[in-house]
């Protein structure tokens, strides 16, 4: 698994979240988490970006 870093506003707005809204903060950590583990085989069609 890789590591995820938050900037300070993100942590921030983390903390907002979980106090006003926990709905979307689960939704958040559900794919923060899907892409750190399978990132091209989680929700949706994920691709990777590619060259122009």
């Amino acid at each position: 698994m890789k590591n995820v870093a938050f900037t300070s506003e993100a942590f921030k707005e983390n903390n907002e979240w979980f106090e006003t809204n926990k709905k979307w903060l689960i939704w958040i950590k559900l794919l923060i988490r899907e892409l750190t583990m399978t990132a091209f085989k989680g929700m949706g069609k994920p691709k990777p970006l590619r060259d122009d």
